[in-house]
């Protein structure tokens, strides 16, 4: 069934593109160009997924998902808009219950339709989960009505039994019968008179000669009472009791013989058994968590899975067990009110608990307790848990990296911006200290200001590795050096030492050396920080293969070979309450500065091991230490990693002087300094705002005869046409072009491999001049 969605925009080009677009995807597509109008289609038909833009005439976007978070708190909804912020992206992310938080224009459709599949697999997930814990409710609803319908018919059954009477008679030692009771008389359909004087064998049907193990043959052997339970034709079952009767002498005068027909409780207790049989093998059977207690709390019965999840043994119930002992402490007060609601007759909802195992250990479960009732009085507690960690693991996964996903999109424009703005200040700095001796006060306070920026460019480079942007170039080599020598960096001035651990045999991996070593770097940067007076830290490196048996051990990895890296502090360890924060950007314990606090040292590395197709976890305690896990996946086939491409100019390092050059830039600014910087060289400069004004500046400059020898392309155009589209053009006027890319998002593909793209070199934002010539030089070598 196609999934339906509604989108909403007050352009109606943008609707359209939108609508043509996701229909060609397999959609059920409806738009609604306001607020109020999406409101009333929403209200007249489901959707799977809204995707609304922010701003728009009436009733914006946060109030938009806030009504149909109303009208259907299922339903998935992505923000569109073309006015990114911060406040928006975190207040549409958190607060209203947003999934993703996109802008316009987009990167690439693409991110719009991956976007469009995670938000729809999540809701997809939601709505599983809701529909297995029904069944579960349902299967327990159905085990219920069929112990109840059990305890019906055993009531029943007993009631039966209970009105039948004991048959009682008297015989000699002959067993003759002397007298009978009316019961007799039912039992056998004899009157009195056809009863007295016949042989009790006889008159109840069994073989003339009396069994050897009759009450009545022993009783009168021993003189003392003896019972058995005898069995008779027609399937008949009777509890016999022989009670010798004697004179004052103590003469033996006969036997009464007392005898009730238990045929019925036999099969009765049978069936029970039977019956008893199968619930125990169905509740062995289930991979539920199922108890029963008694109405103090003590608890009965834990089936096998359960015993196995609490670590619980049969002994430890013969023992006693209570249920407080499996609660986690902090939920028992909130366990205690639910069930005195639910005997109160409020309806009882399922809830999210937290059991406790044998050893301390917790796990989340939803917890379902039904009252076990005897006469209207409380005499048990009937219940299951699922274990839900499973479900919350994927659920936390999946919220943390659409929230790393759509933080990172905003985060790459960010430092895109924040790169332009560092490039004018560079190099304005750089003219002003153009003529400037290096000693005097003014040249020392611009170098200083340099360093400033460069250390901003440290953390705008962060910001790039943290988006979309930030794609690893992957590249086989192998992991151990690249462990040692970064390590061995990080902790260079420190008074922390390391012991390392490093398999002799260890495989190679597909990593980006850049990356991965801004992963140790940042690991090893918190363990100096947590261990303030010094300590070891652990470095320890080993192959490893994960089977579904080492599932318990390494949950939620893929089978398959990886290389497992393992940094181990002896610091102050991770509290509780932070450890399930810890991989939240901008979240930190640490004290606020230029440098320390930023909380993007363990966001920033779960991306990037996330992009290596790799998975991070951590343990951590207060006083414990910290211990960080990576899994990186074993490369195929082992190659030696070898030196990456370096960059080399031939001939002569000098740049040619009076060469034109042609300037393409979105930013007044930035084309104003690129221009002072590059005329101070010696070229004759001409700046343009898009790509599309380059393309017409280079076509007028050939007919004019006076072409451009090198021309600098901005990668990225906010609302135009950036350098990707530009060198195309440029390409089919003059195959010979000599042309820079450049651009604030250094990791863009075009920037890593922009030969591949017609381009001579590349520039990263921020530039200086140095590196402003050193481009200029390689694309006109």
């Amino acid at each position: 069934m196609k999934k339906k969605l509604l989108i909403i925009d007050d352009e109606p080009d943008i609707l359209k593109t939108l609508e043509m677009t996701l229909k060609q995807e397999g959609y059920h597509v409806t738009t609604a160009t306001g607020g109020e109008a999406a409101l009333e289609i929403f209200r007249r038909q489901p959707f799977d997924l809204v995707i609304t833009d922010m701003r728009m005439p009436g009733m914006d976007g946060m109030e938009v998902i806030r009504q149909v978070k109303a009208l259907d708190p299922d339903v998935e909804v992505i923000v569109l808009t073309g006015y990114a912020t911060l406040e928006n992206a975190i207040v549409s992310l958190r607060n209203v219950g947003a999934f993703d938080y996109l802008t316009k224009p987009l990167e690439s459709i693409d991110q719009l339709f991956i976007t469009v599949r995670k938000s729809l697999e999540k809701r997809r997930l939601s709505l599983e989960n809701r529909a297995l814990l029904k069944d579960l409710k349902d299967k327990e609803r159905e085990l219920n009505n069929q112990n109840q319908a059990l305890r019906e018919n055993e009531l029943l059954k007993q009631a039966i039994l209970d009105g039948i009477t004991s048959t009682l008679c008297f015989v000699n030692h002959e067993l003759e019968i002397l007298w009978a009771n009316r019961a007799v008389e039912q039992a056998t359909n004899l009157s009195m008179k056809e009863l007295v004087g016949r042989k009790c064998p006889d008159v109840w049907g069994t073989e003339p000669e009396p069994y050897k193990e009759c009450p009545l043959i022993k009783a009168l052997k021993t003189g003392k009472t003896e019972q058995a339970t005898m069995k008779y034709p027609k399937g008949r079952i009777m509890n016999v009791r022989a009670e010798p009767v004697a004179d004052y002498k103590g003469r033996l005068l006969g036997l009464l013989r007392i005898a009730d027909d238990i045929t019925e409780k036999a099969l009765a207790e049978r069936a029970l058994t039977e019956s008893e049989k199968k619930y125990r093998e169905l509740a062995d059977s289930l991979p539920v968590n199922l108890f029963e207690t008694d109405a103090e709390g003590t608890v009965t019965f834990l089936n096998p899975f359960a015993l196995e999840s609490l670590k619980y043994t049969r002994e430890d119930l013969t023992k006693g067990l209570h249920l407080k002992n499996i609660v986690d402490t902090k939920h028992w007060d909130k366990a205690q009110k639910n069930v005195r609601e639910m005997m109160s007759g409020k309806a009882y909802e399922t809830i999210e608990s937290l059991a406790q195992r044998k050893d301390g250990t917790t796990f989340p479960v939803l917890v379902n307790i039904y009252p076990v009732l005897e006469e209207n009085r409380l005499s048990g507690l009937r219940g299951f848990a699922v274990d839900i960690t499973e479900q919350n693991h994927r659920l936390e996964e999946m919220t943390r990296m659409a929230k790393l996903e759509s933080l990172g999109t905003l985060a790459g424009g960010i430092a895109h911006d924040f790169n332009n703005l560092l490039t004018v200040i560079l190099g304005n700095i750089g003219l002003a200290g153009w003529d400037m001796a290096p000693e005097t006060p003014s040249a020392r306070a611009l170098k200083d200001a340099e360093k400033g920026c460069l250390t901003a460019k440290e953390l705008a480079g962060q910001f790039v590795t943290f988006s979309r942007g930030g794609r690893p170039h992957m590249r086989t080599a192998a992991i151990d050096t690249l462990l040692r020598n970064t390590v061995k960096f990080s902790l260079s001035g420190s008074n922390v030492k390391c012991e390392y651990s490093i398999a002799e045999d260890l495989c190679h991996a597909e990593l980006d050396e850049g990356q991965i070593g801004q992963v140790i770097q940042n690991l090893i940067r918190n363990a100096i920080e947590a261990m303030p007076e010094g300590g070891t830290v652990r470095v320890r490196a080993e192959n490893v293969e994960v089977t579904e048996k080492g599932q318990t051990s390494v949950p939620r990895i893929p089978e398959g070979r990886y290389i497992k890296l393992e940094i181990q502090d002896e610091g102050v360890g991770i509290s509780e309450e932070h450890r399930s924060r810890v991989f939240d950007p901008y979240f930190s314990t640490k004290v606020r500065g230029a440098q320390k606090g930023m909380g993007l040292g363990l966001s920033t590395a779960f991306s990037i091991v996330r992009k290596h197709r790799g998975f991070l976890f951590l343990k951590s305690s207060v006083a414990s230490g910290t211990t960080v896990s990576i899994y990186l996946p074993a490369a195929r086939e082992e190659k030696e990693a070898g030196q990456g491409p370096v960059d080399t100019v031939p001939g002569d390092q000098t740049t040619s002087k009076g060469q034109k050059v042609l300037v393409m830039d979105d930013e007044a600014m930035l084309r104003d300094m690129a221009e002072q910087v590059l005329q101070l060289i010696g070229y004759e400069v001409e700046s343009v705002g898009d790509g599309r004004e380059a393309v017409e500046a280079y076509k007028k400059s050939q007919e004019e005869s006076e072409p451009f020898d090198l021309v600098i392309l901005d990668l990225t155009v906010k609302g135009g046409q950036g350098g990707r589209e530009a060198i195309r053009e440029l390409l089919k006027l003059n195959p010979d072009v000599k042309a820079v890319v450049c651009s604030g998002y250094a990791d863009d593909p075009v920037m890593a491999n922009c030969e591949e793209y017609g381009f001579r070199a590349s520039l990263a934002k921020p530039f200086s001049k140095t590196s402003l010539e050193d481009a200029l030089r390689k694309a006109l070598a």
